[in-house]
């Protein structure tokens, strides 16, 4: 056999491997979800999936849905269908829903129904950016315009007391992280924050975190590894960047069209897994981190009726409790990758792999 019929036998080999082996399965309309575009996804203590969707709240089981929508002649319905940001608070176990044009919401899993402020209370405060809890009794809500709140509710109404406004931050804020000091790191529009437990108890001002790239591009995702670094995503070009705590250091990473490239300069959201790797959601596609390669492996959309994502504009990550990856996307309702994922790319790395040396096709390895 020549050369050239070899590889293109292991060509078509693996072809026929990627269109008929399971790399990622789905979750759309036609599976109960409310509508495609799938912002946030959150697991909670019970084991129940939330999905939040440009229209609509979905709780998942597994088996099927129970979608959340707001009905103006009911109060405790949602306040808004278009869900931004879901959370659940680990020092209580109760769980709050963002949404982009209607506040934030506490769900009432007793009765089944949703606490809101009043509308007078939130005449500014529509689009909740994120939510994060840094003690018992201090639950931070980010908002696009106006700055920081907190939090508190009793049994039959949620208030909302400002903290920061968006002239402390320059600009909107994005994202929230929080360190394992009980600091909390603030994403902007206008740069990265970091405010300390004593800051927050004195009602002081966080401290920026200077870097040339934070301060010229959005901060839209933020994230700890186990390691101490954290992960910085930017928007509209910026890229992605890791940041070393003990020296100041930052690492940046851009997108190209070389292999292990960042597939795209704008980031939505970070995760790291339980077996460490770092996932980044992307406008073109989802990537993983490669330490050996210091680059990427990047997961694409394709045509093919099964196996690839079913968009490249990723919006949201989760890992569940079992291992399995929950991927929120634009258009595609949700992507369900198991914990064997690594093994879809045995021979897509094969491929690459393989070269034509001296008349004969060899491996690399």
């Amino acid at each position: 056999m020549t050369r050239k019929r070899l590889l293109s036998s292991v060509v078509f080999f693996i072809v026929c491997l990627l269109v008929t082996g399971q790399r990622f399965s789905y979750i759309t309309p036609r599976d109960g979800l409310s509508q495609t575009s799938v912002k946030a996804i959150s697991q909670d203590y019970r084991g129940f999936l939330w999905f939040g969707t440009a229209d609509g709240l979905n709780k998942y089981d597994g088996y099927g849905f129970k979608v959340y929508k707001n009905d103006p002649d009911i109060y405790h319905t949602i306040s808004g269908n278009d869900i931004s940001c879901i959370y659940e608070n680990p020092y209580d176990s109760s769980l709050w829903i963002g949404t982009q044009d209607a506040g934030i919401n506490f769900y009432d899993r007793k009765l089944d129904r949703f606490l809101h402020p009043a509308s007078s209370e939130m005449p500014d405060i529509q689009y909740i950016t994120d939510i994060v809890a840094v003690s018992n009794d201090i639950m931070l809500v980010a908002t696009d315009r106006s700055g920081i709140f907190r939090a508190q509710r009793n049994d039959t109404l949620i208030s909302m007391e400002p903290l920061l406004g968006n002239d402390c931050l320059r600009g909107s804020v994005d994202c929230f992280e929080c360190g394992e000091d009980g600091s909390v790191w603030i994403g902007t529009e206008g740069g990265l924050y970091r405010w300390s437990r004593e800051a927050i108890g004195r009602g002081e001002a966080p401290v920026e975190v200077t870097n040339d790239i934070t301060r010229s591009y959005e901060v839209s995702a933020i994230e700890f590894d186990r390691k101490g670094y954290l992960w910085i995503g930017t928007w509209s070009g910026g890229g992605l960047l890791r940041y070393n705590q003990i020296n100041g250091s930052f690492t940046h990473f851009l997108p190209g069209t070389a292999m292990y490239s960042l597939p795209s300069g704008s980031i939505r959201d970070i995760l790291e897994t339980d077996d460490g790797r770092i996932m980044i959601a992307t406008m073109n596609g989802l990537a993983q981190y490669l330490p050996e390669k210091s680059g990427f492996r990047s997961y694409g959309y394709s045509a093919l009726p099964e196996g690839l994502l079913s968009d490249n504009d990723v919006y949201t990550l989760l890992e569940d409790k079992s291992g399995i990856l929950w991927i929120g996307t634009s258009m595609g309702g949700v992507n369900k990758l198991d914990k064997i994922y690594d093994r879809f790319f045995l021979f897509s790395n094969f491929i690459s792999s393989v070269k034509v040396k001296s008349g004969r096709t060899t491996s690399s390895r």
